[in-house]
Parts: structure tokens; C-alpha cells; sequence
């Protein structure tokens, strides 16, 4: 079991920083998309790059576990929240060693940069003064969305199989007698 732990901590890993460059993609697509009907200032972008971490995370670190949900035909809570947990604390330790930079840690920043200063976070000159107690506690809200999405579809993943072998015609259930 151990070694499942480590290999689904590893595939945590690899989906937020695959997360994170993606993030960056979207948000700047966004931001481009939003920029055709408003002007989009360094507020409102850091806005939408955080609600586009939110929706990349997210997505991708639930699709992984609804496919593995699914694969596995069970649905271990315990499991899920280690491995994301064990994932996220790598992740972290990437982030920290490359200061937060949106390419490995995501919207990191830019949640960071709001939740300290709020309106105030107007300009790319603000992020040196973020406090690392910040950029934690952002790091923490995705981690803790991220185990909150996995954990939904890690079920749903479970429950939708067991739904598709109940549509197979002839299957006998033996859990009902």
C-alpha cells in the first residue's frame, strides 16, 4: 500500500504542475477574451487568474481521480486526501524554491497578492511585498479545494461505474440476494 501512496503522490505532483502551466494558458486567454469587452487592469487579471486556478485545478486534479474512482471500483477517502496531500506538499516545496512564480505554482500569486491587499493589489511592483504567511495560506485554500474536488469525484467516479454495470444486460449483483 505504500508504494500505491508514493506512485498516486507522484501523480498528484505531476497533475498540479501540468495545472499550473495550463493555468497560465487559460488565464491569459481569458484575460485576451475579457480585454475585447473591458479594459482589464492588473486587479481585475489577477482576478481572473485566480478564479482560472480555481477552474484548472480543480478540473484536472478531479478528472484523475474520477478516472481512478472509476478504474478502481472504490472509493478510499483516506487514500485520495494522503495522496493529494503528499502531492501538495512537493508541490509546495517546488513552489517555495522558485518563489512562487505562476509558471510552477499557478494562481498562487495572484490569490496571494489579493487576500493581503485586496484592491490595493494594482501593479506587478506589489508582489515583492507579499508576505510568505500569505502565499501559504493561498496555497493551502487551492490544496484544500483541490482534496475537496478529488473527493467528490473520486465518489462520483465509484458510483458511476457501478451505475454503467447495472445498464449491462445479465448482471447479477452480489451484494443483492
Amino acid at each position: 500500500m505504500k508504494k500505491q501512496l508514493w506512485i498516486d503522490a507522484l501523480t498528484a505532483l505531476a497533475t498540479m504542475v501540468a495545472a499550473s502551466l495550463l493555468c497560465l494558458a487559460v488565464s491569459a486567454l481569458a484575460i485576451k477574451i475579457v480585454n475585447l469587452f473591458i479594459e482589464v487592469d492588473y486587479f481585475v487579471g489577477a482576478i481572473i487568474e485566480a478564479v482560472s486556478a480555481f477552474l484548472v485545478f480543480g478540473g484536472m486534479i478531479g478528472a484523475i481521480h474520477f478516472f481512478d474512482g472509476y478504474k478502481r471500483v472504490e472509493f478510499r477517502p483516506s487514500g485520495i486526501c494522503s495522496s493529494v496531500v503528499l502531492g501538495g506538499v512537493f508541490h509546495l516545496a517546488l513552489s517555495i524554491l522558485l518563489v512562487f512564480h505562476p509558471m510552477i505554482a499557478g494562481g498562487t500569486r495572484s490569490l496571494a497578492g489579493l487576500v493581503q491587499m485586496g484592491s490595493g493589489f494594482d501593479s506587478r511592483a506589489w508582489v515583492e511585498y507579499i508576505y510568505l504567511w500569505t502565499y501559504l495560506a493561498a496555497f493551502a485554500i487551492y490544496l484544500v479545494f483541490q482534496m475537496a474536488v478529488s473527493l467528490v469525484c473520486g465518489y462520483c467516479g465509484k458510483k458511476y461505474r457501478l451505475y454503467n454495470r447495472t445498464q449491462i444486460k445479465g448482471y447479477v449483483d452480489k451484494n443483492e440476494k
